[in-house]
């Protein structure tokens, strides 16, 4: 039988993502799920199978492979529990800071500003403090920033070098030259994390065995 996702960095994205919105909004679950599922490209027999139900789905609770909205939202919870126990707390931070969600509100002037959401935002600024040391030209503030600058997904909120340098001093260089420098960390651990997870997930049937996931 397909495994519930394709893989491990899959499992993540949708599991995170079904659990940022409130149970309690039904029809707004439902329109994530297809949302998410379309936005997968290739999909197995499975989710396929899913995506269909989805579109035909006319009740309060959604008909997920034989699922009902709560129990989609526990498989997920099991990812997300995966992540709390199966993994050092480094490689939590990597997993909660790519794959933790993003808040938006919409300012006086009608411009609509994104924000990372608390256990994203801890989990960077964590990363931030671990790799700091021997960066003695620049705060942790700014650490932070260059950090959160990795993970970014929006682009109309990336953080510029140059506006790193203008808010704390220092030649723009000098942040690049630090985001160059921990980009490779950040990205090894990531992967570090996903290789972690991968056999669990394998055997619980949450994904397909025998899937490449190094990026």
């Amino acid at each position: 039988m397909d495994a519930v996702f394709k893989d491990t960095r899959q499992a993540l994205h949708v599991a995170f993502l079904i659990l940022s919105v409130e149970p309690s909004q039904k029809n707004a679950f439902r329109l994530t799920l297809i949302q998410i599922i379309e936005s997968l490209g290739t999909l197995n027999r499975r989710q396929a199978a899913w995506l269909e139900q989805l579109y035909g789905e006319r009740s309060s609770t959604v008909n997920f492979g034989g699922l009902t909205s709560d129990e989609v939202r526990a498989q997920c919870a099991a990812v997300e529990s995966a992540v709390r126990t199966k993994l050092s707390d480094r490689e939590q931070w990597a997993i909660w800071a790519r794959f933790g969600q993003m808040g938006e509100e919409r300012l006086p002037d009608g411009v609509k500003r994104f924000f990372f959401l608390r256990e994203r935002s801890e989990a960077i600024q964590n990363l931030s403090a671990w790799v700091i040391p021997g960066f003695t030209s620049i705060s942790i503030q700014a650490m932070d920033c260059i950090v959160a600058r990795h993970y970014m997904s929006h682009k109309r909120s990336e953080i510029s070098f140059r506006d790193l340098a203008a808010s704390f001093g220092a030649s723009h260089m000098t942040y690049k030259r630090a985001y160059d420098t921990i980009k490779g960390r950040l990205h090894s651990l990531e992967n570090e994390a996903i290789d972690s997870l991968k056999p669990y997930f394998e055997c619980t049937g949450l994904i397909e065995e025998a899937t490449s996931e190094t990026t």
